[in-house]
């Protein structure tokens, strides 16, 4: 528990952070393969609501922004860096 900056910080058995809440109500759940590789990372409003999802999958990170939106790929990794696709927006 960190009182300056109002935060709650779990770790799990390879100390790595599983959840951080805030002060307000807002957390993020992060969760690990057993050998500690980062898989999904998930944040929440203070009410609750997921407001967005995370997977990572190699070198690829999946993020989902919405419950409703489908799950895009958000960026690359590569030996030169990340290749980030264009911003798209959600048809209606």
């Amino acid at each position: 528990l960190d009182l300056n900056k109002g935060i709650s910080i779990e770790n799990n058995y390879l100390n790595l952070p599983t959840k951080i809440t805030y002060g307000d109500g807002r957390r993020i759940e992060i969760f690990y393969s057993a050998g500690g590789v980062k898989l999904r990372k998930n944040v929440y409003a203070a009410n609750g609501d997921l407001t967005e999802a995370k997977d990572y999958v190699g070198g690829m990170v999946l993020k989902k922004n919405d419950i409703d939106d489908p799950i895009a790929l958000f960026y690359q990794s590569h030996a030169a860096g990340r290749a980030y696709l264009t911003e798209h927006k959600k048809q209606k």
